[in-house]
């Protein structure tokens, strides 16, 4: 009868219909499917890049912490390489001729004159001034002695040195000086007596450093 093919209409085309559900359904859990393997495969990725950055940044602080190590060896040795050495101010007479010879014979007679008589050209291996010459300033000196305990000797004597209008410091690498500085900062800032030996500063029986 009509109305049976009807029904049969109706439910070959609800069939029909499923079966397209179905077929889009297959085809969307295939896409996703892919997508979740590129996913896992993004995320593999990742991973392997965040361990990467990690084994990297590993590498920069064993680099930068060998890097901090040697320079430390260095300040040390070139401070080493310093230690005879003595830096004067208030050396007067400064020129733009001025030989090291001379410079020399100035720094003998400010020595044989305040510290110790018997010093000649002997005692001291070399002197010259510092940076370049002006109108306006005279330069320090620097000067190496012929041994550590000519330099000490003038050094414990520096506040003689300094009555007589010539001041004198120790030379130091670049970094020692920055330590000494903020030290020196430090230790006046504590209203209490302090010493000041190399890069260490002591207060009572507390040591201090820079770091």
């Amino acid at each position: 009868s009509t109305r049976s093919v009807k029904i049969e209409e109706g439910q070959c085309s609800l069939i029909q219909t499923v079966n397209e559900i179905k077929a889009n359904q297959t085809q969307i859990e295939s896409k996703i499917e892919v997508i979740g393997r590129r996913i896992d495969s993004v995320e593999s990725v990742t991973t392997d890049i965040r361990k990467e950055l990690t084994e990297a940044r590993e590498v920069i602080k064993s680099v930068q912490e060998d890097n901090a190590s040697l320079q430390s060896r260095l300040d040390d040795f070139e401070d080493r390489s310093r230690r005879e050495n003595l830096i004067f101010h208030g050396v007067t007479g400064d020129s733009r001729s001025e030989t090291w010879e001379q410079t020399g014979s100035k720094i003998i007679e400010i020595l044989s004159r305040s510290v110790d008589p018997q010093i000649t050209s002997e005692s001291i291996d070399r002197a010259h001034r510092l940076g370049y010459f002006s109108d306006d300033r005279c330069r320090p000196v620097i000067v190496k002695f012929a041994s550590y305990k000519l330099k000490d000797k003038v050094l414990s004597l520096r506040s003689t040195l300094k009555n007589a209008g010539t001041t004198v410091n120790e030379d130091f690498c670049l970094a020692t000086r920055q330590a000494r500085k903020k030290l020196l900062q430090f230790g006046t800032s504590q209203n209490a007596t302090f010493k000041l030996r190399y890069n260490k500063l002591f207060i009572g029986q507390t040591s201090y450093i820079y770091d």
